[in-house]
């Protein structure tokens, strides 16, 4: 839903958006990822898209700053990564900078599969 647009209160909306606005637009994935974490057993009842938005959208005030707040930690703790990936910026041999990239290791990946790993070890 555009960017939570339609989820989010006013406030806690720009709050998120200031980060997209900075560059990261990634800091989009790790709060969608607070959401399906912090309510996971309410939306593996849900069987369509549209009862996830409607339940996203009904969310209370409170539940909204506590998901966006730790979708923020958990972006701040891996770096604030502009890009999924992207793990800094660095000069080659010529002084020219380069984005480095190491997909394979990406921290959100990474701290994905931890908590899903132990989501599913739990059940």
């Amino acid at each position: 839903t555009s960017a939570f647009s339609s989820v989010l209160q006013p406030h806690l909306l720009a709050r998120l958006l200031d980060k997209v606005v900075a560059g990261s637009y990634t800091v989009l994935l790790y709060t969608l990822a607070a959401f399906f974490f912090t309510f996971r057993t309410e939306i593996m009842k849900m069987r369509t898209v549209s009862e996830i938005e409607d339940f996203l959208t009904s969310l209370t005030e409170t539940d909204q700053e506590t998901v966006l707040s730790h979708g923020i930690d958990v972006w701040e703790q891996d770096g604030c990564p502009l890009v999924p990936g992207f793990n800094g910026v660095v000069a080659d041999s010529t002084q020219h900078l380069q984005l480095q990239d190491d997909s394979s290791h990406s921290l959100i990946n990474q701290r994905l599969s931890r908590e899903i790993h132990v989501s599913m070890s739990d059940a």
